[in-house]
C-alpha cells in the first residue's frame, strides 16, 4: 500500500454542495460555478469517501463491488481521487 491510499480525505462542504440523483453523484462547485457528474462507480467511490474510508480501503470495496482486481481498481480509485482533490472537491486530512 502507497502513502497516498492510505490517506483519508474529506468533501469539501464549504466550498461545494452535492447531492445523488438516481443513483449518480452531481457536484457543484460554489466558488466556480462547475457542475461535476459521478457515473454510479465514482458515486459509490464518493460515498466511501463521505464515510472516512481510505484510499485503500475504498479500493478494496470497489474490488468487491464490481469484481475487479486490485491493479485496476487501485488505478481506477488513484485517478479519481487525484482528479477530485485537483478540483478542489476533497482535500486531505491532516
Amino acid at each position: 500500500m502507497n502513502k497516498k491510499q492510505s490517506k483519508r480525505y474529506r468533501i469539501d462542504t464549504e466550498k461545494i454542495v452535492w447531492r445523488t440523483i438516481d443513483g449518480e453523484v452531481v457536484i457543484l462547485d460554489l466558488d466556480s460555478g462547475r457542475y461535476y457528474s459521478l457515473n454510479k462507480t465514482g458515486s459509490f467511490a464518493w460515498s466511501l469517501l463521505n464515510e472516512n474510508k481510505t484510499g485503500e480501503q475504498i479500493i478494496e470495496k470497489i474490488r468487491e463491488e464490481y469484481g475487479l482486481d486490485y491493479k485496476k481498481a487501485s488505478q481506477d480509485i488513484r485517478s479519481l481521487i487525484k482528479d477530485l482533490e485537483t478540483e478542489g472537491l476533497i482535500v486531505s486530512k491532516a
